[in-house]
C-alpha cells in the first residue's frame, strides 16, 4: 500500500499576513504490487484535506495579524463608508454554497464592479493558490483548470489561454481584491444577486449535481433499479475490470472505452511501460497517459490496440449513504477480478469509507453499490488495524476527467516523465548528492515517515562513490524493528534507480543511527559513542548499508 507524497501548496496571502498551507493529495493509495506500504504524510488527515471542501488553514507569521477586520456582521453598519481611494464599502455579503462566507475583510464596490479578497474568494471555493510576490502574479488551482494572472491587469490565462476580464484586479491595504463575476466565470462557478436581501450567491457544479441527485431519507435510485447479488455484479462488470502491470507497480484499472482505462496516478507514476490483462487472459500494451489529476489520484491510460471489452459507466455516486452494501472489485495481490464486500462505513463530497476488504494490487478498482452501479475507485487502505477500512474516490472526479479526455491528447499519449534524470554518468558527487536529497529526502512507511538528513556523496581512495546520510533517530528508536522489511525494499528501489543512472559504479550507501545523548550509552564500541562539550556524549553507528555494481549487497543492525 503506498500513500504517497501530497503537495504543500504554500503562497504568502498579502490579504492577512498569514502563510496559507494547502494539502493536496497529489497521490493516495495503495502502490499496487510494491514491496513496502508508504505513508508520505499523516495520510488520513492529508486525505480529507485534498479531498474534502475545507476552509483553508491559516499559520501565523509574525504571531499577530498585522490588519484589524472587519466583522461580517458588523458590514451592514460601515455600508456608507468611503475608503481612501474612493472604493466603497459594498453591504453586500457573499454565499457559497448556500452558506454565508465570514469573511476577513469587507466587499468593496468601485464603478459597478463589486470586489471580494482574494483569499476570501479562494479559501471558500477551496481553490489553492500560489502568489509570487517578485513578478506579482498568482497562480490559482481547481482541479483539473489553472488560473495565471497579474495584479492590476485585466487578464488571466485559463490552462495557457488567455481570457479579457471584465474589471482588472488590484491591492489595497495590503490585500488583493478580485472581481467577484468575472472570477466566477473564470472557474465556472455560477452566480446570481439577490437585490432585496444584498447577498451574491455562488454555486459550484459539484454542489448543484449534488442538490440534484439529493432525496432525504431515500437512496436516490430510480425506481426500475433492483438490488444486484454479488454474482450478478461479477456477471455484469466483470470483464470492464482489468489488471494493469508495469515496470514498477501492479494495480487494477476499469474500462471506460475502445482503448481507454481509468486508474489511480500512482499506480502509473514512474512507469516507463505498462501491460493490461484482461479477464480473457489477453494481455495489450499501454500507449500511455491521456489525462491525469494528480491531486486526486487519478490517470486514464489508453491502449495502443482495441481492448474489445465491455466499456464501463461511472456514476457520480451522490446517491450513496452511510450503511449501504457496497462491492470492490479489483486485482489485490495480483489475483485478478477478486470481489468483496461490505458497507459504506463513512462518506463525503470526495470519498467514501468502506469495509469491504482491499488489499495491494486493489488500487484503480471498482467499488460498486448494490444496485451494479460503479460508485468510485478503490484507492488506499488503513494497514495494522482489526478493522477494514478503505477509501475510495467518488466516481464525480472520475467522470470529470473523462470528460477533459480530448482527441488531441490520444495523439499524444505518453508515459509520465521521470523527475529523476536518465542518468548521472560524469555528473559531479555534488550534482549527485542534489540529486538523491531531492528525491530521496524521507523513507515513507506504514508506520510514518522518516526523514533523512545530512546527505553526503564522496569518492573514497578506491574509487567507490561513498553516499552517506542520518536517518531521524525517533523514528528509528521506535519503529525501526517494525518497518525493517519496508525500509530494506526502499533501500532495494534505491539501489536500482541510482544503478540505472550510474551504471558503471561501485557505490556503498550507509544510512547511520546519530543523536547527541546527556550521558554515556553503553554497550556501544568506542568509535561509536564519542565524547563532546559540557557532558554530551554523540552516539553514531550504521543502521542501514547497501553496496551495489553488478550485483547488490545488504546488511542492517537491529536495535
Amino acid at each position: 500500500m503506498q500513500i504517497a507524497p501530497y503537495l504543500m501548496f504554500f503562497s504568502n496571502d498579502i490579504d492577512s499576513g498569514r502563510l496559507i498551507g494547502y494539502d493536496s493529495c497529489n497521490k493516495i493509495g495503495m502502490g499496487a504490487g510494491e514491496m513496502h506500504q508508504q505513508f508520505k504524510y499523516k495520510w488520513v488527515a492529508a486525505l480529507l484535506i485534498a479531498l474534502l471542501w475545507v476552509p483553508s488553514i491559516g499559520v501565523f507569521l509574525n504571531g499577530a495579524e498585522h490588519q484589524m477586520y472587519v466583522e461580517a456582521a458588523s458590514y451592514e453598519k460601515v455600508a456608507s463608508v468611503v475608503t481612501a481611494n474612493n472604493k466603497q464599502i459594498s453591504p453586500y455579503r457573499l454565499i457559497v454554497d448556500d452558506k454565508e462566507v465570514k469573511l476577513k475583510a469587507a466587499l468593496l464596490q468601485e464603478k459597478g464592479v463589486t470586489y471580494v479578497t482574494m483569499s476570501d474568494l479562494f479559501s471558500s471555493l477551496a481553490i489553492r493558490y500560489q502568489y509570487e510576490k517578485t513578478t506579482n502574479t498568482v497562480i490559482a488551482k481547481n482541479g483539473n483548470t489553472t488560473v495565471t494572472f497579474k495584479v492590476g491587469e485585466a487578464k488571466a490565462y485559463i490552462n495557457g489561454d488567455m481570457k479579457k476580464l471584465t474589471a482588472t484586479t488590484m491591492q489595497k491595504n495590503n490585500r488583493i481584491y478580485v472581481p467577484v463575476r468575472a472570477f466566477a466565470e473564470l472557474f465556472e462557478v455560477k452566480l446570481a444577486v439577490n437585490a432585496s436581501q444584498k447577498t451574491i450567491h455562488l454555486t459550484t457544479a459539484m454542489y448543484e449535481a449534488i442538490k440534484l441527485t439529493e432525496q432525504p431519507g431515500k437512496p436516490a435510485v430510480t425506481s426500475n433499479q433492483s438490488k444486484l447479488s454479488g454474482a450478478q455484479i461479477v456477471e455484469m462488470l466483470d470483464e470492464s475490470i482489468v489488471t494493469i502491470l508495469t515496470n514498477e507497480a501492479q494495480g487494477t484499472g476499469i474500462v471506460i472505452g475502445d482503448q481507454l482505462v481509468v486508474t489511480n496516478y500512482h499506480v502509473i507514476e514512474g512507469a516507463q511501460e505498462a501491460i493490461i490483462e484482461t479477464i480473457n487472459g489477453d494481455s495489450l500494451k499501454v500507449k500511455g497517459v491521456v489525462a491525469t489529476d494528480e491531486m486526486r489520484d487519478i490517470a486514464i491510460v489508453m491502449t495502443d490496440q482495441q481492448l474489445g471489452l465491455k466499456a464501463a459507466t461511472v456514476d457520480s455516486g451522490f446517491h450513496v449513504q452511510k450503511g449501504d452494501k457496497v462491492y470492490a472489485l479489483g486485482s489485490p495481490l495480483g489475483v485478478t477480478n477478486t470481489i468483496s464486500e461490505g458497507l459504506i462505513s463513512n462518506l463525503s463530497f470526495a470519498i467514501f469509507q468502506f469495509s469491504a476488504p482491499i488489499d495491494h494490487g486493489s488500487s484503480g478498482g471498482a467499488l460498486i453499490d448494490e444496485y451494479g452501479n460503479i460508485i468510485g475507485m478503490t484507492t488506499a487502505k488503513l494497514p495494522h488495524t482489526s478493522a477494514s477500512i478503505g477509501y475510495a474516490i467518488s466516481g464525480y472526479y472520475m467522470n470529470e476527467l473523462v470528460g477533459e479526455v480530448t482527441e488531441q491528447a490520444k495523439q499524444k499519449a505518453a508515459f509520465l516523465p521521470s523527475k529523476l534524470p536518465a542518468s548521472l554518468v560524469g555528473s559531479s558527487p555534488t550534482d549527485i548528492t542534489r540529486v538523491i536529497r531531492e528525491n530521496y529526502s524521507s523513507i515513507d512507511t506504514s508506520y510514518g515517515s522518516a526523514k533523512l538528513t545530512d546527505w553526503k556523496v564522496e569518492r573514497d581512495a578506491s574509487n567507490w562513490l561513498v553516499i552517506n546520510a542520518n536517518i531521524d533517530p525517533i523514528f528509528y528508536l521506535y519503529h525501526s524493528t517494525s518497518a525493517k522489511v519496508e525500509i530494506q525494499a526502499w533501500l532495494i528501489q534505491l539501489g536500482n534507480q541510482l544503478h540505472k543512472m550510474l551504471p558503471n559504479e561501485t557505490v556503498q550507501l550507509t544510512i547511520s543511527f546519530e543523536r547527541d545523548y546527556s550521558f554515556k550509552p553503553r554497550g556501544l564500541t568506542d568509535g561509536e559513542v564519542t565524547s563532546l562539550s559540557n557532558e554530551k556524549w554523540k552516539v553514531r553507528y550504521s543502521v542501514f548499508e547497501l553496496q551495489f555494481k553488478d550485483q547488490m549487497y545488504m546488511k542492517t543492525r537491529d536495535i
